[in-house]
């Protein structure tokens, strides 16, 4: 259950540097999805995003324990992948500063 709420997190901090670097056309959002979300209206964009944390949170919640071993290998990954996103954040807020 602790991976899905760290996914969670992950993804609230990578909404809100997306939504800084995009207000600012520092940088540009590579997936299409978020991307036509983001130029429909920003609001969208966040919406979601913050919908997709809490849809995360109340399937921890509801996880049942006997599967969590078989899902823990996906999960971990996905949070490396959330980790190699935000350090591209962070590579463009230095450049930026």
């Amino acid at each position: 259950m602790f991976y899905f709420y760290i996914i969670a997190l992950l993804n609230v901090v990578d909404m809100g540097l997306t939504a800084i670097a995009l207000s600012f056309h520092i940088t540009t959002e590579q997936n299409p999805i978020m991307r036509f979300l983001w130029e429909a209206h920003p609001v969208y964009f966040i919406f979601v995003k913050l919908a997709l944390s809490i849809l995360l949170i109340i399937i921890a919640i509801h996880f049942p324990k006997e599967r969590y071993k078989k899902w823990r290998i996906l999960l971990q990954s996905t949070i490396l992948i959330y980790v190699g996103v935000l350090g591209m954040h962070f590579v463009w807020i230095s450049h930026t500063i």
